[in-house]
């Protein structure tokens, strides 16, 4: 009970204390007083200074031309190429084996797979007269059939080396030593231009 009545005293001390009237704060302000007298815990932001660097990371879209300072690669849907830049110096031509129709434009990597797994739409079933499984089943997830790496830039369409062409697969296919290639150079987020 002493335990007891000595908790509740120190407690009740505490509070009226922690209550109690702020002094004034000091004549001298450049101190870590605020005008209400209360003390600044914190440090002031640091000046900011001009800078030149180019590639400085920050919240806004990233230009055009950080990105072409990087690898990246061009597919040329008249002539069939994909060619691979190192920043402005063309790395490599590569023959296209087969792709459906692309949309012109500017995309960027958003997945490489080491043996990936393709997933069949109703098509592919149906095409076949197989029954169709339901959205998700394992039996929709066919391995092999983008080849042994792939490359997306959107979740319908990879860059891959799939050893037969087949249109419920779509996307555009290389053969498998130029993916290699291709694979190597670009990374997640490396632009794809497409014209």
């Amino acid at each position: 009970m002493k335990s007891l009545a000595t908790f509740t005293f120190s407690a009740a001390a505490l509070m009226f204390t922690s209550c109690a009237v702020q002094p004034e704060p000091p004549k001298d302000l450049n101190a870590d007083w605020l005008q209400s007298g209360s003390i600044q815990l914190s440090r002031p932001a640091p000046k900011v200074k001009a800078s030149n660097n180019s590639q400085m990371f920050s919240f806004m879209p990233v230009s055009r031309g950080i990105l072409r300072s990087q690898s990246w690669a061009q597919i040329d849907t008249k002539s069939k190429v994909v060619r691979i830049f190192d920043g402005e110096k063309l790395v490599n031509d590569i023959s296209i084996v087969d792709s459906p129709e692309l949309i012109p434009g500017e995309y960027k990597v958003i997945l490489k797979q080491e043996n990936p797994l393709w997933y069949a739409p109703d098509t592919y079933f149906l095409a076949r007269n197989h029954n169709v499984p339901s959205k998700g089943d394992p039996l929709r997830f066919r391995k092999g059939a983008l080849g042994n790496q792939a490359i997306f830039i959107s979740k319908d369409f990879a860059i891959h080396s799939a050893a037969l062409s087949d249109p419920d697969v779509g996307g555009l296919r290389v053969s498998e030593s130029d993916l290699v290639n291709i694979y190597k150079h670009l990374e997640t987020g490396s632009l794809i231009e497409i014209r």
